[in-house]
C-alpha cells in the first residue's frame, strides 16, 4: 500500500518537474522523494558534462562529506564499478572502502542518452533486502533522468526561440523604417516559405544520417518509413519494404507462437526499451536493442521503432562471462591438470563448439598426444566415437598434422573443413 501511495506521488513529481525548472530544482525534488523511500546518509548526483562527457558532482548532501565521498567515488571509478553501472538499468550495490557501509550506484538514463549517475550511502542496510525498493528506486531515477533531459531540450529551444525573436524584431524594424527594402524583405519571406516547404526533405536527411535504424508503421503494422541505417542492418532497401508488414523483419516465433495480431504486440511494448531479434533479408537473425514509441499523426495512430545492432555488445558480454568462468575455475582448481577438462567444457559451451580436445607433449613418443576431450550435448549419441578414438590414439610429431603445425609455429590455426 505504501509503495502504491509513493508511486502516486510521482505523478505530482512529473507535473512539478516541468521543462522550465533548473537542474538543481529537479535534483532537489528527486531528493525529497528519495527521503520518503529510503534512509539516506549521503546523497550525490553526478551529471554528464556536455563539453567533455565527464561526470561532474552537481549535488551532494551533506556538503561537508564532499572530500571523503569524492575519494570514495574515485576509488570505484578505478575499480570499474562506475563504468559497469552506466551500462545497467538497475541499482548496483557495493561496499564502501572507507566505512564498510553499503553504497548504491544507479545510472540516470533515458532511452536517448545517459544524463549522469546517482550514488547514495544507505543508513539502514535492511531496506536493500526488499526487491520492491529496487524497482521503485529505478522508476524514480528514470523520472529524474527524463526531467533533466526535457529541461536541457527546453533550454536549447528557448535559446533558439530567443534568437529567432531577435531576428524577427530586427527585420520588422527595418521594414517599418526602410520601405525601400520592402521588395527585398518580401523575397526573403518567399525564400523562408520555400525553406519550410522543404523541411520534410531536410528531416528525412537527418533521419537517414542518424547512427540508428528507424522504422515507423501504421496501426496495422505496415511500414511507412525506413531509414538508411535500417537498410544496412536488415539488407532490404526502402523501396522493398515500404507498405509491407513489419513482420517481414521479425523472426516467425515472435508472432506465430503468441497467436495475436502484430499491432497488439507492438502496442504492448510501446514506451519501453527491449532486446529482440530481427530478421535479415538472408534470413539470418540480428540482435537489436529497440525502443518503440506510440504517436498520433493527423489523428492516425503510428509507431516508431529506434534500434541498434548489438551483435558486438553481446559478443563482448559473452566473452566477459567466459573469462569470469575461467578465472573462477582456475581459482577453485588445485592444479592445471585438474582444471583442463572443465576448461574444455567452459570454452566449448560459450563458443558453441561440438568437440574440443587438449594435446600434451609425450616426451617418450616425441610427439603430441590427445589427453582430454569434451563433447557437447548436441552430439551426444551421434556417431563420433571412431573420430574421438583415433584422435586419442594418434601421436603427432612436431610439424605434422594440425596439432603438430600449431606446436611448431606457436600460432593458432583455423581449418573450415577438417576432412579436406
Amino acid at each position: 500500500v505504501y509503495s502504491l501511495d509513493w508511486l502516486s506521488t510521482l505523478g505530482e513529481f512529473q507535473r512539478q518537474s516541468n521543462m522550465e525548472l533548473s537542474t538543481q530544482s529537479i535534483l532537489d525534488m528527486a531528493c525529497k522523494h528519495l527521503k520518503h523511500l529510503i534512509d539516506l546518509e549521503v546523497t550525490a548526483f553526478y551529471l554528464v558534462d556536455k563539453e567533455d562527457s565527464d561526470l561532474i558532482l552537481t549535488h551532494l548532501d551533506p556538503k561537508d562529506e564532499e572530500y571523503d565521498f569524492q575519494e570514495e567515488f574515485g576509488f570505484h571509478v578505478d575499480q570499474g564499478t562506475v563504468a559497469w553501472t552506466l551500462n545497467q538499468n538497475r541499482p548496483v550495490i557495493v561496499e564502501s572502502r572507507q566505512s564498510g557501509q553499503k553504497i548504491i550506484f544507479h545510472t540516470l538514463a533515458t532511452r536517448a542518452s545517459v544524463q549522469g549517475l546517482f550514488a547514495v550511502v544507505v543508513a539502514d542496510e535492511r531496506q536493500l533486502e526488499n526487491e520492491g525498493f529496487h524497482y521503485l528506486l529505478t522508476i524514480l531515477l528514470q523520472h529524474t533522468a527524463n526531467s533533466l533531459e526535457s529541461s536541457s531540450f527546453y533550454k536549447l529551444l528557448s535559446e533558439q526561440n530567443q534568437n529567432l525573436e531577435k531576428i524577427v524584431k530586427n527585420r520588422t524594424g527595418k521594414l517599418e523604417n526602410q520601405t525601400v527594402q520592402l521588395k527585398k524583405e518580401v523575397a526573403e519571406r518567399q525564400r523562408a516559405i520555400l525553406a519550410l516547404e522543404s523541411s520534410e526533405t531536410r528531416i528525412q536527411m537527418i533521419v537517414d544520417n542518424v547512427a540508428a535504424g528507424i522504422i515507423s508503421t501504421d496501426a496495422h503494422g505496415r511500414i511507412k518509413s525506413y531509414n538508411y541505417m535500417a537498410e544496412k542492418i536488415f539488407g532490404y532497401s526502402a523501396s522493398e519494404v515500404i507498405g509491407q508488414p513489419v513482420k517481414l523483419l521479425i523472426p516467425p516465433r515472435y508472432y506465430e507462437t503468441e497467436k495475436q495480431h502484430l499491432d497488439t504486440r507492438i502496442s504492448n511494448i510501446a514506451g519501453l526499451t527491449d532486446e529482440v531479434e530481427g530478421l535479415r533479408r538472408d534470413k539470418s537473425e540480428v540482435p537489436l536493442n529497440i525502443a518503440v514509441n506510440e504517436m498520433f499523426v493527423e489523428g492516425k495512430r503510428m509507431f516508431t521503432g529506434i534500434f541498434h545492432d548489438i551483435t558486438e555488445q553481446k559478443k563482448a558480454r559473452a566473452q566477459q562471462a567466459m573469462q569470469f568462468s575461467l578465472t573462477k575455475l582456475f581459482a577453485d582448481s588445485r592444479s592445471m591438470e585438474e582444471a583442463i577438462p572443465d576448461i574444455l567444457k567452459v570454452i566449448g559451451e560459450f563458443l558453441h563448439w561440438d568437440l574440443s580436445f587438449y594435446w600434451e607433449m609425450n616426451e617418450a613418443e616425441a610427439g603430441l598426444q590427445c589427453k582430454y576431450g569434451w563433447r557437447s550435448d548436441f552430439i551426444q549419441g551421434k556417431n563420433f566415437q571412431e573420430f574421438e578414438r583415433q584422435t586419442h590414439e594418434i601421436i603427432f610429431p612436431d610439424g605434422v598434422g594440425l596439432p603438430g603445425r600449431i606446436w611448431e609455429t606457436q600460432a593458432p590455426a583455423w581449418i573450415p573443413d577438417v576432412t579436406q
